[in-house]
């Protein structure tokens, strides 16, 4: 996931859904007169895509753009896509390694955001044995993605904890 977020004074805000889609930002605070910002927002994931397919792309889909603000979010079709299999973890992180280390040669200040993988206990997962398998997978991810937050001085959101406090609120289905 790319997410570019270009200020410049001036103008309505707008950012870019999805779709391509422009549509209204409009900041408030109840203290000063906001002041206005053009912010685009670009989402470069691609469904069922993996860290390997992320490396491929990183030039075109990230570097070129020359992004103010880049998060990432990726790890768990490595796991749905790997036929039961263990996700080969040195690979994994090489690959990662590769995407950070390429945006941080790019624009060494670069703000990065690293968001965990996550999977919630629903659908085919609500089976015990599948689920043991996604979760432990999905959590060796996250050790590695909260090392690379450490690593590349990156904001780390630990997305599965988010979701596993709302799965106790309510239901993952």
């Amino acid at each position: 996931l790319l997410i570019q977020l270009s200020y410049t004074a001036g103008g309505a805000p707008r950012a870019l859904n999805a779709s391509g889609t422009r549509f209204s930002l409009r900041p408030h605070h109840r203290f000063t007169r906001a002041v206005i910002y053009t912010m685009e927002f670009f989402n470069r994931g691609i469904s069922g895509h993996k860290v390997s397919d992320l490396k491929s792309r990183w030039q075109k889909d990230a570097i070129n753009m020359k992004p103010d603000l880049l998060s990432i979010l990726i790890g768990v079709n490595d796991v749905s896509r790997g036929g039961g299999k263990r996700v080969p973890l040195d690979r994994w992180e090489t690959d990662y390694r590769f995407i950070l280390d390429a945006s941080r040669k790019a624009d060494a200040g670069l703000p990065i955001v690293l968001l965990d993988p996550f999977v919630l206990r629903s659908g085919r997962l609500r089976n015990e044995t599948a689920w043991e398998h996604w979760r432990g997978e999905v959590d060796k991810l996250r050790a590695i993605v909260a090392q690379l937050a450490k690593n590349y001085d990156a904001i780390h959101v630990k997305t599965q904890e988010v979701f596993d406090a709302a799965a106790k609120a309510v239901s993952p289905e």
